[in-house]
């Protein structure tokens, strides 16, 4: 690779910082500079005609150490583009339905036809974060989603298969050392082996399965952002049947703060009902959203932050992580 494609491909500084080079870095920008500038030597024939080269030399060399400049953070580290790179915003529209309407629209669906399958111990889903890594590195010049399935009995053994989804990258140029498809990690577990946050299945009414999320869940504390966190754990286990949806929904509805933000496609490029609540439960502003299909199914959870990135290296507002459900 030559010099060119590497100040290209190099990452930014991990706190964003942009404060000037401090005196340290400007005396070895200048030792660099000084370097490469042409002697002094005397006139005579030999040197007449070796002085071209000398000077592309030096002009070759003053270019390198401005590029060297530009792309060096303040401590002398080679920085990364400008921000690590997260999905592009989800296009939301207006649907003219209020919060209440939608989740009474969306629990009764549930209700709408006799289902007796019970929820299964397996799930299927897409999801990526902002420190997706791949062979040890972080991947920062793409959004890399990985692919799960996982399966499991009540005797706790169990099979999980992580393969590496379609990654959507801001440029064509852009290089990856993974493909679509790729094997991540394939795991066989064997009778307890398998661990699990919700062993038992899910109840079906309301309060009942309230008690059961809050158990490794400060819902109470934490409210509508745990709540949610503990929606989306107990759907990384379990594919949950019509009526577990349905008490899912009343227990969302009984949040105020988790408001109708309109009908949205997700990362999967499915149509739902989509819900937002903004909190402050990482520490910084950030608004969760869930997106639901016409049944009641959890189709999406992600995180955006909205306001600052703290110490992360994003632009805002940034998606920083989401899980689809299959």
């Amino acid at each position: 690779m030559d010099t060119l494609k590497r100040l290209a491909a190099a990452n930014p500084s991990p706190d964003g910082s942009t404060e000037e080079l401090d005196s340290r870095a400007r005396d070895d920008l200048a030792r660099i500079l000084a370097s490469h500038q042409p002697r002094t030597l005397a006139r005579s024939a030999r040197t007449a005609v070796r002085r071209p080269y000398l000077l592309l030399a030096a002009t070759i060399g003053a270019c390198l150490a401005l590029l060297a400049f530009l792309f060096m953070d303040p401590r002398g580290v080679t920085s990364r583009p400008a921000y690590a790179v997260t999905p592009p915003q989800l296009v939301i529209v207006s649907s003219g339905e209020t919060t209440n309407v939608s989740f009474d629209r969306l629990i009764a669906c549930t209700k709408q036809k006799a289902d007796a399958t019970e929820s299964q111990r397996e799930s299927q889903f897409a999801d990526w974060s902002l420190w997706s890594r791949v062979d040890t590195g972080d991947v920062h010049n793409a959004v890399a989603p990985t692919e799960h399935q996982v399966k499991w009995l009540p005797d706790r053994s169990g099979k999980s298969i992580v393969r590496w989804g379609r990654p959507w990258v801001p440029s064509p140029s852009v290089e990856l050392t993974m493909r679509e498809g790729d094997l991540v990690r394939e795991e066989t577990f064997r009778t307890g082996e398998f661990h699990v946050m919700f062993p038992e299945p899910p109840p079906s009414d309301p309060n009942a399965l309230y008690r059961y999320l809050s158990v490794g869940h400060p819902i109470s504390e934490q409210s509508t952002p745990e709540l949610i966190a503990a929606v989306r754990d107990l759907r990384m286990e379990w594919r949950t049947s019509r009526v577990v949806n349905g008490a899912v929904l009343e227990l969302l509805r009984r949040k105020k703060d988790l408001q109708l933000a309109g009908t949205a496609v997700d990362r999967l490029g499915r149509i739902g009902t989509a819900f937002i609540v903004n909190h402050r439960q990482g520490g910084l502003p950030t608004r969760t959203t869930l997106v639901f299909d016409a049944t009641g199914n959890l189709l999406t959870v992600e995180e955006t932050l909205t306001v600052t990135p703290g110490k992360l290296n994003v632009a805002i507002p940034a998606t920083i992580s989401y899980v689809a459900f299959r």
